[in-house]
């Protein structure tokens, strides 16, 4: 069963062979999302260098493999699921219609009746890992990525949840127009005279980078722990940097991982891996602490 760990022991050591991934869709952005996507699947089941197109997935560690419009783009067999974020720079993440979430929940109505379904269709809730990459080019992968837990980043959905059920219901209060029952914030039908235009109402989520949120954990590693690494500050942002990778991830979930993969990530630790301890606030409550391991890798 593949994990978090495995699949940074496998971007650290192989990602190099990475070939690029299939299908982009017919333009530019579409083709640097799919490769970023690829990459990702490659990390998570061991195929970088591997042919086969898309075939290089199925049967592998992956229970599904995403819809064009659905969260998440993949879900672990049995584990994870993960969302994959192509970013330009280190502004606000796009989210469109799907609020942030700490956990992946069964019953959110956002996932698609394969991802419901996916692991025997009877889970309650997955862990949900937001992978941010850099713009990769061609057969190339990203130059940076964040991966970060939801519970590190989020607090419970049922923040957001109601704020849009607050939206809603007052938008559904204005009168003379025909609102319809609809998954979105609100949906009128026929709001011109002539009856043939209809009103969709929609949130679009937008997230800080988490960027912020590393680099302030980087800096207390470092006052922390900096001694134990011969240049500690290579670990901060750094643009010019040939491979950066930061992870985020609670210590509880570090803990559940298998015993000899934890060992594993702990004997890579060298002067271009920090694999240490951090604190940072709770998302839902910043007057608790929230113990954290933090894994970073830069060349």
């Amino acid at each position: 069963m593949s994990n978090i760990i495995k699949a940074i022991i496998n971007i650290i050591n192989h990602r190099q062979a990475f070939n690029g991934a299939p299908n982009g869709g017919g333009n530019m952005m579409n083709a640097r999302g799919a490769t970023l996507e690829g990459f990702v699947k490659d990390a998570f089941a061991g195929t970088f260098g591997a042919a086969g197109g898309n075939q290089r997935w199925v049967n592998t560690c992956f229970s599904h493999l995403g819809t064009a419009n659905n969260p998440p783009d993949m879900i672990l067999t049995g584990g994870d699921a993960i969302e994959v974020k192509k970013e330009t720079g280190l502004g606000q993440l796009q989210l469109n219609s799907s609020c942030p979430i700490n956990k992946l929940y069964h019953n959110n109505p956002k996932i698609s009746a394969s991802a419901r379904t996916c692991d025997g269709g009877n889970w309650q809730s997955k862990d949900i890992l937001y992978v941010i990459g850099t713009e990769p080019q061609a057969q190339i992968g990203p130059n940076k990525i964040w991966m970060i837990y939801g519970d590190c980043l989020s607090p419970n959905e049922q923040v957001f949840r109601t704020l849009e059920q607050d939206i809603k219901t007052a938008v559904e209060a204005i009168p003379n127009y025909n609102w319809i029952p609809t998954n979105e914030l609100a949906k009128a039908l026929d709001v011109d005279p002539l009856g043939t235009a209809d009103l969709r109402v929609r949130s679009m989520w937008m997230l800080d980078h988490p960027n912020v949120l590393f680099q302030h954990c980087i800096t207390r590693c470092i006052q922390q722990y900096g001694a134990n690494y011969a240049n500690p500050q290579k670990f901060r942002f750094d643009k010019t940097a040939a491979f950066q990778m930061n992870v985020l991830m609670p210590l509880s979930k570090f803990n559940s991982l298998p015993q000899v993969d934890r060992q594993n990530i702990i004997n890579l630790r060298s002067n271009d891996l920090l694999v240490e301890d951090v604190i940072m606030a709770d998302p839902n409550n910043p007057a608790v602490a929230m113990h954290c391991k933090l894994i970073c890798y830069s060349i």
